[in-house]
C-alpha cells in the first residue's frame, strides 16, 4: 500500500524502524501464544491506544511523525509489518505553504539549478524529508543533508526543522544537493515521490474556468537560485485538472472582474488565475444553534477521528439537547461555549460520523469571491495506493448512503420482480424496509438489507392484490425485442435454412409497429 522501493528493506546499511522486544507495539504485533512464542498474525488491528511508559517512550517509533513499516527481529529472522493508517483527507488550499524540492540541485555555486520541478506543500502535513545545512546557508555555498530516523520517513515542516536542529544544523534551501554526499537518508532522492522541505515560502493560486466556474490548483514556488521557475505539471499554470467547488453566495467570477483585480491575471483568454487566502473558523458558538443531525450534515464539512483516540483530551458533554448527537470538547468548552475543535458524533443509517465544528473557506484576494475549501484523499505531494483505496471506498459509501439510493434501488428491484410502474406508496414502503433493514420478521435491522427489501416487494398488497390484474397499467411491460420474440413464438415461426443464422437487422420498423398493436 506504500510505494517504498524494495531495496529500502533489503539493504543492510539503510536505516530501518526497528522495534525493541519491550515495545508495546512489538507486543501487540507479536501476539504471543500460551508458550510465549510470537504468532505474528497477517493482520493486526490497533483497536486501543498503546500505553508507553517512560522506558518505552525511548523507542524510535514513539518519536517519529509517521510509521510506514516496522522491523522486528526474532532470533536471526526479521519480520516486517506495514502500517496502514485510518482514512484521512487534506484540504486543497492551506496557509503558510512551503516549497518542496525533488532530486539534486546542480550547477555552479553562484547559480545552482534544481534538477527537477518544485511544488508547494502543507507544512502541517507529514509528506517530506528535512533538508539540512550548516548555518550561513542563505549567503554561502552549503551542501544539503537529508536526515531521517528510517529510510523513506515523512514528517511535517516543524519536525524537519527540529531534526535538523538536533543535529546542529538548520532547515534550509541549500545551494547544492548532491546524492553522493547528502547522507545515509538520501537513497531514492531521484524518485518522483521523494520530496524534501525547503526553507522557502510558496504561493497557492486558483485557476478559474470562465465557462464552467470550475477551478484548478496552481502552485507558484518562485524561481530557484539560478533564476529559473519550473513547476510540477499537475499544478503548473497550464494545468487542466479542473473540479467543481461550491461558490458561496452564488457569486461567479467573470472576465471583467478578473481584469479589475490586481491579484488576478487572465490566462489564454478563458481562465483567470488569482492569489488566494485561506481562513478557518468555527461554525457554532453554542449548542442551541443546532437543531438536528440534518443541519450538522449540511453545514459541517470537516471530519474528525473518534475523540476517544486522543487519550482523554476530549470530554464527553452528552447530547447538549441535540437529539441523537454526542458532543465532545477540549478543556474550556461546554454546551454554551463550543470550541472550533468541538466534535459532534452521531449515527446515520448505521454509519458513524464525527464532524468538527469548523469550516475552511478560500477567498480570491481583493474580492468577495469565496468557495468552500475542497478536500482530497490523495496527497498531491505524497500520493499513496492506500489513499486511492480509501477514496474509492468513500465514493461507494457516498452513493450507498445518499438519500436517493433507497428509492432508486426500490424502483429497479420492483421492476425486476414484475411490476414496471409501481405506485409512489409501494416504492416508499419498499425503500423504508431497505433503510430500516427489516420487514416484519425478515431482516437484520441493518441499513441496506436486501432480504428485507425483497420481503417488502413480495409481501406488499400491491404485489398480491388480484384486483390489480384487471388494471391494464399494472404488471410488467415487455422490452420490445422480447415482445417481438414472443410474437414469433406464438405464430410458430420456424427457420427452414438451419445453416443461416436469422437476424433482426432490419426489424426496427416492425418492432415499433408491434409495440403499438
Amino acid at each position: 500500500m506504500h510505494k517504498d522501493p524494495e531495496l529500502w528493506t533489503t539493504r543492510a546499511d539503510f536505516y530501518k524502524l526497528d522495534l525493541e522486544t519491550s515495545s508495546p507495539l512489538y507486543v501487540k504485533l507479536c501476539q504471543a501464544d500460551s508458550n510465549g512464542d510470537c504468532t505474528f498474525p497477517a493482520k493486526v488491528v490497533l483497536d486501543d491506544n498503546l500505553v508507553y511508559d517512560d522506558v518505552a517512550k525511548l523507542g524510535i517509533e514513539y518519536a517519529v511523525d509517521t510509521i510506514r513499516s516496522v522491523r522486528m527481529k526474532v532470533g536471526s529472522v526479521y519480520i516486517w509489518y506495514e502500517y496502514i493508517r485510518q482514512p484521512c483527507v487534506e484540504h486543497s488550499f492551506y496557509r503558510d505553504a512551503k516549497r518542496l524540492i525533488q532530486g539534486e540541485t546542480r550547477g555552479s555555486s553562484s547559480s545552482p539549478e534544481e534538477k527537477r520541478a518544485s511544488m508547494c506543500g502543507n507544512p502541517s502535513s507529514e509528506i517530506a524529508t528535512p533538508m539540512c545545512s550548516a548555518a550561513g546557508w542563505e549567503t554561502t555555498k552549503r551542501d544539503g543533508l537529508i536526515l531521517c530516523n528510517y529510510q523513506g520517513e515523512r514528517m511535517s515542516y516543524d519536525s524537519a526543522s527540529a531534526l535538523c536542529q538536533a543535529n546542529g544544523l538548520e532547515q534550509s534551501y541549500p545551494w547544492e544537493v548532491k546524492t553522493w554526499k547528502a547522507g545515509k537518508c538520501q537513497h531514492g532522492i531521484a524518485q518522483e515521490e521523494f520530496r524534501s522541505w525547503a526553507n522557502r515560502s510558496c504561493n497557492l493560486k486558483v485557476k478559474v474556468h470562465f465557462d464552467t466556474s470550475q477551478v484548478a490548483l496552481v502552485h507558484s514556488p518562485g524561481a530557484d537560485r539560478s533564476g529559473k521557475t519550473t513547476v510540477e505539471n499537475k499544478v503548473d499554470i497550464d494545468t487542466l485538472n479542473f473540479f467543481a467547488v461550491p461558490w458561496e453566495g452564488g457569486l461567479l467570477l467573470d472576465a471583467s472582474e478578473c481584469l479589475e483585480n490586481d491579484a488576478c491575471v487572465i490566462h489564454e483568454e478563458k481562465y483567470c488565475i488569482c492569489d488566494t487566502d485561506t481562513t478557518e473558523s468555527q461554525v457554532y458558538s453554542m449548542s442551541s444553534q443546532v437543531t438536528s443531525i440534518d443541519q450538522l450534515m449540511s453545514e459541517l464539512h470537516t471530519g474528525a477521528v473518534d475523540p476517544s483516540s486522543f487519550d482523554g483530551i476530549y470530554a464527553d458533554l452528552g447530547s447538549c439537547n441535540i437529539a441523537g448527537v454526542t458532543v465532545y470538547s477540549k478543556t474550556g468548552g461546554n454546551c454554551d461555549n463550543l470550541l472550533e475543535d468541538t466534535i459532534f458524533a452521531f449515527e446515520v443509517n448505521n454509519k458513524q460520523f464525527y464532524l468538527k465544528n469548523s469550516k475552511s473557506v478560500v477567498t480570491i484576494q481583493g474580492s468577495n469571491f469565496t468557495f468552500r475549501n475542497p478536500v482530497q484523499f490523495i496527497s498531491l505531494a505524497d500520493p499513496e495506493v492506500r489513499d486511492a483505496y480509501y477514496e474509492t471506498e468513500e465514493v461507494l459509501d457516498s452513493l450507498f448512503y445518499d438519500p436517493s439510493h433507497a428509492p432508486f434501488m426500490s424502483i429497479r428491484m420492483i421492476q425486476r420482480f414484475g411490476i414496471s410502474n409501481p405506485s409512489p406508496g409501494y416504492i416508499e414502503r419498499v425503500a423504508s424496509a431497505y433503510k430500516m433493514g427489516s420487514y416484519g420478521q425478515v431482516g437484520s435491522g441493518v441499513y441496506g438489507d436486501l432480504s428485507a427489501m425483497v420481503a417488502a416487494i413480495l409481501l406488499d398488497d400491491e404485489s398480491r392484490a388480484l384486483v390489480l390484474d384487471t388494471d391494464q397499467s399494472h404488471g410488467a411491460l415487455k422490452e420490445p425485442l422480447i415482445k417481438v420474440t414472443s410474437l414469433f413464438r406464438s405464430m410458430g415461426l420456424q427457420y427452414n435454412m438451419p445453416n443461416r443464422v436469422p437476424t433482426l437487422v432490419a426489424m426496427e420498423p416492425a418492432i415499433v409497429s408491434v409495440m403499438f398493436v
